[in-house]
Order: structure tokens, then sequence, then C-alpha cells
């Protein structure tokens, strides 16, 4: 198996300035490679691309905006990866577990 803490930089230093255990690394990798398989991109380019959406941006009529969460394509993403692990067949607690840690958060 690929391990994509190994090359995505932006997920390498975010291991690295949280001193996570190989355990936790481990099911990153896990995590992030069902996500790439889903969406083809690795945690450093959804960073990028949910950063980008949080921007605010100016309208036609000259209004300035924030994109609404629910157009985000984060949302979809998060959907998506939910309705991935549900058709998997993993106990209900190990289902929560792969749920809590795909929350795609942006690291600081």
């Amino acid at each position: 198996m690929v391990k994509i803490s190994n090359y995505d930089i932006k997920l390498n230093h975010f291991i690295k300035r949280r001193n996570i255990n190989k355990k936790t690394i481990s099911h990153y990798n896990l995590v992030f490679t069902e996500i790439f398989k889903l969406f083809n991109k690795i945690p450093s380019e959804l960073i990028d691309e949910f950063k980008h959406e949080q921007k605010p941006y100016i309208t036609n009529d000259g209004f300035i905006e924030v994109m609404d969460m629910n157009d985000r394509k984060i949302n979809k993403y998060q959907f998506i990866y939910d309705d991935y692990l549900k058709d998997k067949t993993y106990s209900n607690s190990f289902f929560f577990i792969k749920l809590n840690s795909s929350s795609l958060k942006a690291p600081d």
C-alpha cells in the first residue's frame, strides 16, 4: 500500500508538528488512500481546494460574499466518503473511527 504520508508534504509536516504515533499515521494512510481512490486527490490538493472555497469573493453586483457551506466541495466529498464507508463491511466502531478521522480538516 502506498503511504501517502511519505510524499504529501502538508500531511507529512502535520504529522511531524503533532508528533503523531505510528498507529495513527497508519490509519491516516489508510483513510487518505481511500479518499485518493475516490477523488484522485492527495490531502494537499484537498486542503488547497478547501482553503480557496473559504476565501471571500466579489459578486457580479460588486458585493463581497463567502461561499455557503452547503455549496462547498468539502461537504460533497464528506458525503461521498460516508456513503463509501457505509457500503464497506466494517464493524460499527471501526466505521465511526474512520468517519471521525476523515473530517478533512486543513492542518494548522
